[in-house]
């Protein structure tokens, strides 16, 4: 009788162990693989919204550059600047000079790029 007594507790031992071994499976299913999966997308967001935050940035100044190139002045200005602007009434003055004529380099000069760019005999 005591061996009777004895295999239905070694099964309700095994049982027991089986489901706290399930239960712990469980919990490992339900809390940390979704806390991982938080913490990666929470990692995401912030990496995210710094991108954002950049753009916003650069889209703001875009929009001051497209308002800026509506003002005739800052037109004028840059075409000046960047494409000679000359207008009618504007008294041009080009100066020539033949660099090769108003360089002279030293004979030991370490660069040969610059001499030959001025000439041969720079």
């Amino acid at each position: 009788m005591t061996r009777r007594r004895r295999q239905p507790r070694r099964a309700l031992l095994l049982l027991s162990a089986l489901v706290v071994v399930a239960a712990a499976l469980v919990l490992l299913l339900a809390f940390v693989f979704p806390t991982q999966q938080y913490l990666e997308q929470r990692d995401r967001i912030d990496a995210s919204e710094q991108l954002l935050d950049r753009l916003r940035t650069e889209s703001g100044y875009m929009a001051e550059r497209v308002a800026a190139a509506h003002d005739p002045v800052v037109v004028e200005r840059t075409a000046r600047a960047r494409l000679s602007l000359v207008r009618p009434d504007d008294t041009l003055y080009q100066l020539s000079v033949d660099p090769a004529s108003s360089v002279r380099l030293p004979p030991d000069w370490p660069l040969p790029g610059v001499r030959h760019l001025l000439g041969a005999d720079g």
